[in-house]
């Protein structure tokens, strides 16, 4: 399977049984050959003899068009590592001569049962040594491990994003400037004056409105096309800024028709529509927007072009009152959304801090409700999503709540079940991914509120002794039974990589935002006497037993945390960490389980050991594994994931006392991936290193490895042996000797080996 063009390999997806080409110097995966193809391979020249620091035959060197970084894949057997395969590392038999079977047999061996697959792999009698270590400035030691399921399926799934591009179903308008009509402009487009005989009207030859003598005193050379041009022109004071920064097309002249034009009511609007003429008319208004977006657009991309001269007090009042009608509604949204997206860039919340004055909620949840899947729907429900997502950050809610700035809130319930249904189209691949983003925004913004409404009531008694107000209720606990948990783990394994991180992250923050808010609700409780809030519900028992039976610790979580990138490994690894480290922190999860436990009983830890026990049996496991056995990661990356193998070892040892039966597929799959050994090599990898008070990520590995032995050793007896045939008994002495005491772990549990 090498390649022949330009990297592209030829596979077979192990689902379909198709086949499909793959580029590993791009990431790209197609099912038509790529031009040049050719489906016969070329003749085996005759090879030379490999120096001791040459590739071993079958590997090659790629780069990641990511990080940069340099991989090694071996073709052949679909094993790509980070660090470079030697000749002389591979051993006295070389790579090629090891019996490989047909690419497709192999995946769809991979794409069956643990077991079957094992079988398939004792056939073969396949071993791959892999050595790595923790940093380049400590040795390492050799860690023998096989290649798992999870690498065959992680090799035909390159991380990339897919960008679609709907905006051609809204046609480009040409925008002209047209001069008012005298009967639109009364009065002074200014300062307001009423025109008289004697206070005659001006017309601005940039933005075509109305003014006075005082309020359009410049007259200037615009190197405009036309006779009127050829002399002096008069311009207004607000296009006179403009002029003088060397811009002849004045951003004002957008306003004009914006302003002057009063949508009528829907029900009027066939029979009006066709009316209209001069400047204030639907027309006119969607060309004004269509250009007015095309340059707030181009202010984006480049930021440093021209700056933006109206003020967000008459700009983003002039583009909401044209939400409401259908005519001028779609392009309206596209402006409202590339204006929020540049206030963003430059860090200002002037724009939405005015569109919450007076906010136009109910225009938006019309276009966001549109029904349809034509592209020009698709592309509408984008835009209404990219507004949301600006409008719900939340450092942006934060500053507007401090600035009491949020009079008529977003209805969260009604906005939550828009984005899950259209997170769960896939014929827009953009309104997917801002689905799961703004998602998030929304879960946070409910903890927002829902602890906010707490500490007011808590506040309030503290100073009156008086309870006053309600509490915020939640639609978070409604996500489980609405299947909103099941479309963001099913997101998990979109095709497109952002959208996957973005559906993690909001998993996790839903997490998070849960227990947040159980122990509001509980501490409200306590200091009220019973008056207000609730017992601590642990409201996350469903949620976390939702994610585990939707496939949330499956493969899609495992090709997180396999991610070159750090910070979607990061991601994973704290996604691990919310389902599992309560094990850990809670000083009940050491506690003696009784006899004949099963996952189902309903204690407050039951559901993170069900999420522990799908992690020890899945794929997240060896992915977990590489983490720290890759040298170069990040330390804070192999700490995060070292404490997330120490909550599952932990949580599968207790289980096993209990109920051996149990765990007999986690046990033998964590043997099976030497777990042991490289726990062992973690130990004496930081043996040398001095432990103190102070907790440093050092330290926290350190612990994790000798939980993750400790528990190992009493789950299984083959572990125990493993520990006793290693000479490792230097090893475990000197870690157990470090008695200070642990400071995230609970109940005053010291660092040293258990």
């Amino acid at each position: 399977m090498s390649p022949r063009v330009d990297g592209w390999v030829e596979s077979v997806d192990p689902n379909t049984g198709r086949k499909f080409y793959a580029n590993h110097v791009t990431r790209v995966t197609q099912w038509d050959p790529p031009p040049g193809w050719n489906s016969k391979p070329a003749a085996p020249a005759a090879a030379a003899a490999p120096p001791n620091d040459a590739l071993p035959m079958g590997w090659e060197e790629m780069k990641d068009p990511q990080s940069g970084r340099v991989f090694y894949v071996d073709h052949a057997n679909q094993v790509t590592t980070w660090t470079k395969p030697t000749a002389a590392a591979a051993g006295t038999t070389p790579m090629a001569s090891a019996p490989v079977s047909a690419p497709s047999n192999a995946l769809q061996q991979a794409a069956t049962t643990r077991s079957s697959y094992h079988q398939h792999q004792q056939q073969q009698h396949q071993q791959h040594d892999e050595v790595s270590s923790y940093s380049s400035s400590h040795q390492s030691q050799p860690v023998r491990s096989r290649r798992t399921w999870s690498d065959s399926s992680s090799y035909f799934r390159p991380s990339r994003s897919v960008d679609v591009d709907f905006s051609d179903a809204l046609s480009k308008l040409d925008f002209k400037v047209q001069k008012v009509e005298d009967a639109l402009r009364p009065k002074c487009a200014n300062c307001q004056y009423e025109f008289t005989l004697s206070k005659r009207r001006h017309h601005c030859r940039l933005c075509g409105d109305v003014y006075c003598d005082k309020c359009s005193p410049h007259k200037v050379e615009l190197p405009l096309e036309g006779p009127e041009y050829a002399k002096p022109v008069r311009i207004c004071n607000f296009c006179h800024p403009d002029v003088e920064r060397g811009n002849y097309f004045s951003q004002r002249r957008y306003l004009t028709p914006l302003t002057l034009y009063d949508p009528p009511p829907e029900s009027d609007s066939s029979s009006k529509l066709d009316e209209e003429v001069g400047v204030a008319t639907h027309a006119t208004v969607s060309a004004a927007l269509c250009a007015l977006t095309s340059d707030l657009d181009a202010l984006i991309l480049n930021a440093s072009s021209v700056e933006l001269t109206l003020e967000a007090s008459d700009l983003v009042p002039a583009i909401t009152k044209h939400l409401a009608l259908r005519a001028t509604s779609d392009r309206a949204v596209r402006c409202l959304a590339s204006l929020l997206s540049l206030g963003a860039m430059g860090s200002t919340i002037s724009y939405a801090k005015v569109f919450y004055q007076d906010p136009a909620w109910e225009e938006l949840f019309t276009l966001l409700e549109r029904s349809g899947n034509d592209r020009k729907t698709l592309y509408i429900q984008e835009q209404c999503t990219k507004v949301i997502y600006y409008l719900t950050e939340a450092s942006l809610l934060k500053k507007l709540d401090a600035m009491d700035q949020l009079p008529i809130p977003l209805d969260i319930p009604r906005t939550l079940r828009a984005l899950l249904d259209h997170a769960s189209n896939d014929k827009n691949p953009n309104l997917q991914r801002l689905s799961a983003s703004a998602i998030r925004h929304l879960v946070l913004e409910e903890e927002r509120r829902l602890t906010s409404s707490a500490n007011d009531i808590c506040a309030h008694q503290m100073t009156s002794g008086q309870i006053e107000g309600s509490v915020y209720q939640s639609f978070l606990p409604e996500l489980v039974s609405t299947g909103g948990i099941l479309i963001l783990c099913s997101l998990m394994g979109a095709e497109d990589a952002d959208t996957r991180t973005h559906a993690t992250a909001a998993l996790g923050a839903t997490l998070d935002a849960t227990r947040a808010m159980d122990e509001s609700l509980a501490n409200l409780y306590e200091l009220t006497g019973g008056f207000a809030g609730m017992p601590k519900a642990h409201s996350e028992i469903t949620i976390i037993r939702a994610i585990v039976q939707s496939g949330g610790c499956d493969f899609a979580l495992s090709q997180l945390l396999q991610s070159s990138e750090t910070t979607v490994a990061r991601m994973g690894c704290d996604f691990c960490a919310s389902l599992v480290l309560p094990l850990l922190e809670d000083a009940r999860g050491t506690a003696t389980l009784e006899e004949g436990y099963t996952p189902g009983n309903d204690d407050d830890l039951a559901a993170s050991r069900e999420a522990a026990l799908a992690l020890a049996s899945g794929p997240c496991l060896p992915s977990l594994l590489s983490i720290v056995r890759v040298g170069d990661r990040p330390l804070p990356l192999k700490q995060a994931a070292m404490e997330c193998l120490a909550a599952i070892a932990m949580a599968v040892g207790e289980m096993t006392k209990a109920n051996p039966p149990l765990t007999d597929d986690a046990v033998t799959h964590m043997l099976e991936e030497g777990m042991v050994p490289l726990m062992l090599m973690v130990l004496e990898e930081f043996d040398s290193q001095s432990l103190t008070t102070k907790d440093t990520p050092t330290s926290r590995i350190r612990e994790a490895a000798g939980i993750v032995i400790s528990a190992m050793a009493v789950c299984s007896m083959e572990a125990m042996m493993e520990l006793q045939s290693s000479n490792s008994i230097s090893i475990m002495w000197s870690a157990s000797q470090n008695i200070l005491p642990s400071s995230w772990r609970g109940d005053g549990a010291p660092q040293c080996l258990g």
